[in-house]
C-alpha cells in the first residue's frame, strides 16, 4: 500500500521532466517515463493563476479568453527549482508544477487514464448505499482515494462519525478538494431573522451547485 507523502519509482519518472521546449504557440514537454505532452499556448495562458490573471483565493478570473490573442506566443519556458516558468513577455510569467502539468496532459492516453467510470443508480443500491468512516478517510491515503473515486464514479458518499464541532467544517470539506473562498467568505448555514438567501432560512436544501466558477 502506498502511504500518503511517499514517492514510488514510477512516480519519480512519471512526474519528472526530461526536457521542454517553447514552440511559439505551444509547450512541448518530454517526461522521464518516455511520455510526451503538448500544451497549446492559449490553454496554458487561460490556466495561469498569477495575481495578474485572477486571485487564487476566489478562483474568479480577471481576464477572459476574448482578452487574449487567439494564438499567444510563448517567449521562453524554463524549469527552475522544480517549477515550469512560462514567460509571455511584458513581465507576465506563469508557473506550473510538473505534477500539475502531467495530471492535465491533453494526450489521448492520459485522458483515458483519468477518465471517470460513472455508475448508474438502480434499485439494487437501496440496501448498499456507499458509507465510509470519517476517521478512516481522513487518516488513511488508501481510504481517502477510495472515497474520492466513489464520489467521482457514483456521485455521493455517506460519511459516518463526522466531527460535530463547527470548527471542523473546513477540515471535512477539504477531504473533497481545495477550499475556495467565495464572495460570502466561509458561509455557515443557519437560520436568520432577516434572510437574504435561501441559506439563511430554516428550509430543506435540495442537492445543488453554488457559484460553479
Amino acid at each position: 500500500m502506498k502511504r500518503r507523502g511517499t514517492v514510488t519509482p514510477e512516480d519519480s519518472r512519471r512526474y519528472a521532466i526530461a526536457d521542454l521546449h517553447a514552440l511559439n504557440h505551444s509547450l512541448q514537454v518530454s517526461w522521464r517515463d518516455g511520455h510526451g505532452s503538448r500544451f497549446p499556448s492559449v490553454w496554458l495562458l487561460q490556466a495561469c493563476s498569477c495575481p495578474r490573471c485572477g486571485p487564487t483565493e476566489s478562483a474568479v478570473r480577471l481576464t477572459r479568453l476574448t482578452d487574449q490573442p487567439a494564438r499567444p506566443r510563448i517567449v521562453a519556458a524554463v524549469l527552475r527549482e522544480g517549477t515550469v516558468e512560462v514567460d509571455w513577455g511584458g513581465g507576465h510569467v506563469s508557473c506550473f508544477s510538473p505534477r500539475w502539468l502531467r495530471g492535465h496532459c491533453l494526450s489521448p492516453e492520459e485522458r483515458a487514464r483519468r477518465k471517470p467510470a460513472p455508475r448508474l443508480w438502480g434499485r439494487e443500491m437501496a440496501d448498499r448505499l456507499p458509507r465510509m468512516d470519517y476517521q478512516a478517510v481522513a487518516g488513511n491515503a488508501a481510504s481517502h482515494l477510495a472515497f474520492l473515486e466513489t464520489l467521482r464514479d457514483l456521485g455521493f458518499v455517506i460519511l459516518q462519525d463526522v466531527p460535530k464541532e463547527r470548527s471542523r467544517t473546513e477540515e471535512v470539506a477539504s477531504l473533497v478538494g481545495k477550499l475556495r473562498i467565495t464572495n460570502y467568505g466561509i458561509f455557515e448555514l443557519e437560520s436568520k431573522a432577516e434572510p437574504e438567501i435561501v441559506g439563511d432560512m430554516s428550509v430543506a436544501l435540495q442537492p445543488h451547485t453554488d457559484e460553479p466558477y
